[in-house]
């Protein structure tokens, strides 16, 4: 279930993540408050019509309780996936995200952006959870009300978003104490990774404190059992912090799991349900699965893997951009744009296919691994094999049903038997698996030293071949002229960019950007040569006259701040801050120097 949730929100946060900010011409806030409303409400009745239609066969008698029961779980599936779809419309056709960006004076954060996106799509999803309880809630134990089954669902899965809402917290906190570190983390992969690196770490060591309290998890109660357990688990040298009765989602769960990489904060959590289906002795055999994956360190593999779906990421868009860049753009068979949209999607496409195929293998070996520790610590692996067989009367087709991070029961059951029969299983799965762990680490490592060591502008390489063929097939495409002033800019090469932009504004001058790109150029380049702060204040005006972005205000402030015009200067910088949705440390300096720079100017004039 949490594997299937956690597809869910990253699918949400994916979409809110490209959702536009800015609003479309037809925004209005009425307009996103009323549409949301007729959405949410259309919502609500499709939920009600399904959930008491089911309701209504149980009352009846005409559907069985196993059948209302797996009727239920497909319902809660379905009509979560239509609160993904919703929440898209409401986002992109209602420009629901610059309305919530508009609610709030911290709007402009993205910790708090993002929070408050997520919880409208946990709005929808309480909607679902509803009349889901309304449905079958006093049919099966999830809870004594809708409202705690509501609330136990929204404490279940923010276990799987607090790592990423924590990420933001913590750039949100860099980006305000040091907008230059924050800066050099967002353009170097490098960085990116270690940053990513560090924050993970101090996570997994801190979060399983957390995530105890939201799971409702607290001391195991059977205070004999717990001796016995915890007297295993230290012959086996794994301590835990704690085992805990893991009461998650009202005790609903059948299961077992250890969260935490150090000892002082690892648990050994078990639910009440399992401790109830189970004897002692099948508990030890699940418990002595728990600690197979401590002693096997498949935690810290957890947290590799998560590295390497950030390198997976990078690598498989860099490609992508690269390949759009050889086989589209000389066709001119799309605008050069779709690169962005490429950007936003794809990550959550890799995202899928990485955990079903990559994650996905080392977890479905690495339970193998964990069941076989029964044969090194010693347990009797029948107590293990007996709780599968409990575990699958308990559920509709005895656990045949196929799992993409877990073998299925009866192929667990039989590989514990293949192993007590030959022995030589055990050897050949170890070995597989390392092997399989090399290559992993090997890629990895690969990945890693392609970026530290690759020209960092090998992307911007190809795209100046590619626009310099599209040229000469059009010398008059302005866009390809400021295209490859955009490029040359980025490879530090300002002559070329310099020459470039000034054709494409010969060919077209009403370009907001390139007459913003080539002001800014002349106003910052390096190559003091170059500089012309009179040109780039006649270009920067002409910019802002076609388009007020922030950014191309921020440009005519600099323009005016370096003609020594400082009233100007700080006039429009106010405006650029005041309409600012990013960076704002950034633009609130800016306006912070050309306002000191404008008293002082002022006070000299007095004198």
């Amino acid at each position: 279930m949490i594997f299937k949730n956690f597809f869910y929100f990253i699918a949400a946060i994916m979409i809110w993540s490209i959702a536009p900010d800015e609003g479309t011409g037809l925004y209005s806030p009425a307009l996103c408050f009323y549409g949301l409303l007729l959405s949410i409400l259309i919502f609500w009745h499709l939920n009600r019509y399904f959930f008491l239609k089911l309701r209504a066969a149980l009352n009846s008698e005409t559907m069985p309780l196993y059948e209302g029961k797996r009727r239920y779980l497909q319902y809660t599936d379905v009509h979560t996936i239509i609160a993904i779809a919703l929440f898209t419309v409401e986002s992109f056709a209602f420009d629901l995200k610059r309305f919530t960006i508009g609610l709030s004076p911290l709007g402009t954060v993205d910790t708090f952006i993002n929070a408050a996106g997520l919880a409208i799509f946990i709005f929808h999803l309480a909607i679902v959870w509803y009349w889901a309880y309304r449905s079958v809630g006093d049919k099966i134990s999830i809870g004594s009300s809708s409202s705690q089954y509501i609330k136990s669902n929204i404490k279940f899965n923010l276990a799987i978003i607090i790592s990423w809402l924590f990420f933001l917290l913590l750039h949100d906190v860099v980006t305000l104490l040091s907008p230059s570190l924050a800066s050099q983390i967002d353009n170097s992969f490098v960085i990116q990774v270690l940053f990513f690196v560090i924050f993970l770490a101090l996570f997994s060591i801190f979060a399983p404190v957390f995530i105890c309290r939201l799971w409702d998890c607290k001391p195991l109660g059977d205070l004999e059992l717990k001796e016995r357990l915890e007297s295993f688990c230290r012959a086996q040298g794994v301590k835990f912090k704690g085992i805990m009765s893991w009461n998650a989602l009202n005790g609903g769960l059948m299961t077992a799991g250890v969260i935490g990489l150090v000892s002082s904060f690892r648990y050994l959590m078990i639910t009440p349900e399992l401790i109830k289906l189970l004897d002692d002795d099948e508990l030890l055999g699940v418990v002595c699965h728990e600690v197979g994956h401590v002693k096997k360190k498949h935690l810290l593999y957890y947290l590799i893997f998560f590295l390497g779906l950030v390198v997976a990421m990078s690598l498989i868009q860099w490609s992508v951009f690269s390949g759009v860049l050889i086989l589209v753009l000389p066709q001119r068979m799309v605008d050069y744009n779709i690169l962005s949209y490429i950007n936003l999607v794809l990550p959550f496409f890799i995202i899928v296919i990485y955990f079903r195929f990559i994650i996905g293998y080392f977890m479905r070996n690495f339970e193998r691994e964990a069941d076989m520790f029964c044969f090194e610590s010693g347990v009797d692996p029948n107590h293990l094999i007996t709780s599968f067989m409990k575990l699958g009367v308990q559920m509709e087709d005895y656990g045949k049903k196929s799992n993409w991070h877990h073998y299925n029961i009866p192929q667990r059951i039989d590989f514990l038997r293949a192993c007590m029969e030959n022995p030589g299983i055990i050897t050949t799965h170890k070995k597989r698996v390392r092997r399989s762990l090399r290559i992993f680490m090997a890629i990895l490592l690969m990945g890693v030293g392609l970026f530290i060591f690759a020209p960092s502008n090998l992307n911007y390489h190809f795209a100046e071949i590619i626009l310099k063929q599209r040229i000469e097939k059009n010398p008059g495409d302005s866009e390809s002229y400021s295209l490859l002033g955009m490029i040359y800019y980025e490879g530090e090469k300002w002559k070329e960019a310099k020459k470039a932009y000034e054709k494409s504004l010969q060919l077209e001058y009403d370009q907001p950007e390139v007459l913003n790109n080539l002001a800014w150029l002349l106003l910052k380049c390096p190559d003091k040569k170059l500089l012309d702060p009179g040109r780039a204040l006649n270009l920067a005006r002409d910019a802002a006259g076609l388009n007020r972005s922030t950014h191309i205000l921020d440009t005519l402030a600099e323009a005016y701040f370096q003609n020594a015009m400082y009233k100007e200067a700080a006039a429009v910088s106010q405006k650029a801050l005041s309409t600012a949705k990013e960076n704002i440390p950034y633009y609130k300096e800016q306006y912070r120097k050309m306002l000191r720079y404008y008293r002082s100017a002022r006070k000299s004039i007095k004198i």
